[in-house]
């Protein structure tokens, strides 16, 4: 899963353009026992992200992500998967695990796979 990932969407707003996320050994970590805080110091102290669990839902394998100083709602959920020739890194949140995005290696193969819907995902409406 590390490395940079594009996808082409709209997000449900807009024109559709190129996203980047990168993920890396810095900005996703493993759980640590930490103290939440609000405001000015949350802000200082959020630059990490979480993997709090691996699970299966849908048929499918995701890490399952909260916010460092999260302190409510179900966090984001990735998943990796092959389809056809393609490594596809899927982005989901929610109490459903609903996909907002598929991320692809490069920016060429992003644009032409699109809002793309593979099996067994449940999609936000509002966004596909």
């Amino acid at each position: 899963m590390l490395g940079k990932w594009y996808t082409y969407t709209n997000f449900g707003y807009g024109k559709k353009k190129i996203y980047k996320i990168h993920l890396t050994n810095k900005n996703l970590r493993k759980y640590k026992k930490h103290k939440v805080y609000n405001g000015k110091k949350a802000l200082k102290t959020s630059k990490y992200w979480t993997a709090t669990q691996i699970g299966k839902y849908h048929g499918y394998r995701w890490i399952h992500t909260y916010g460092w100083q999260q302190s409510a709602g179900d966090g984001d959920y990735y998943n990796l998967h092959k389809f056809g020739k393609h490594k596809v890194l899927t982005a989901a949140g929610g109490a459903r695990i609903w996909v907002s995005a598929h991320y692809y290696r490069s920016k060429s193969v992003a644009k032409k796979m699109g809002t793309k819907h593979y099996r067994k995902f449940i999609y936000y409406p509002d966004l596909w």
